[in-house]
């Protein structure tokens, strides 16, 4: 099981996602981008829901749902 600190440290240093990844913020603004972004190895695509709070998929599912579906559209026409 991860702890907080050192052990994630450590895990993100060697193995990074390297698979497309979204990162859907809300009120945090650009914190969830720049976490997302220690630990990918491409590039990562950003959206941000306006007037929605920590539980974007409770408040707005239909803002992350049409998010979703946009970035998995994304991915499938770069194939």
């Amino acid at each position: 099981m991860l702890q907080e600190g050192a052990d994630i440290t450590a895990l993100v240093a060697t193995h990074k996602l390297s698979m497309p990844v979204l990162a859907i913020g809300a009120r945090g603004g650009e914190f969830t981008f720049a976490t997302m972004s220690q630990v990918a190895s491409g590039q990562v695509r950003s959206v941000s829901l306006d007037g929605v709070g920590h539980y974007a998929a409770l408040e707005a599912p239909e803002k992350v749902a049409d998010a979703l579906l946009e970035f998995f559209n994304s991915i499938d026409a770069d194939r």
